[in-house]
């Protein structure tokens, strides 16, 4: 099951809200994930829990160069805008400061999204634990596992820039 995308549509006024508040640029990368882990310990395999969460990073520039960032959570983002914009103020002026030239890219960005995500069921989780305990465990008697942790994780991130960019 995927997860809704974060669209870039809804980052743009987090950076017009920085160019109206005295920021001469500015980025904004907002990223969601949802995975699934499974933890062992020693011998006692946990169930498969589910995770997932989501952040928001807010950089802006000044023209004199000063740049100021700001990161947490999506809810939070005019918050994330004020203190990236007060961080900048208060830095120190730099000419060699300011986002990174960029290329023009595709619409709609890059996409890597791998085709194996939807055929991993919870019982093929479980079995890498149990395959990395049993070989641990199995290599050496005086070698004791304490704990192993799979993790796998879907990713989506949506980015915008004064520069045009939108991904």
């Amino acid at each position: 099951e995927h997860m809704p995308s974060i669209g870039y549509k809804q980052l743009k006024p987090l950076v017009e809200s920085a160019r109206l508040s005295g920021a001469a640029a500015a980025e904004v990368l907002a990223s969601s994930w949802a995975g699934n882990q499974v933890v062992s310990a020693g011998t006692r395999i946990g169930p498969v829990t589910r995770t997932s969460g989501q952040s928001l990073a807010i950089r802006v520039w000044m023209e004199d160069g000063r740049s100021g960032s700001a990161s947490g959570s999506l809810s939070q983002g005019g918050a994330l805008v004020d203190k990236a914009v007060a961080k900048a103020e208060s830095a120190t002026p730099s000419e060699f400061s300011g986002p990174v030239q960029r290329m023009r890219v595709a619409p709609g960005g890059l996409s890597t999204a791998d085709q194996r995500w939807e055929q991993i069921g919870d019982d093929d989780r479980i079995d890498v634990v149990n395959s990395n305990e049993r070989s641990v465990s199995s290599g050496h008697p005086s070698i004791h596992s304490t704990r192993f942790t799979y993790e796998d994780r879907e990713t989506f991130r949506a980015f915008v820039n004064t520069r045009g960019v939108e991904l």
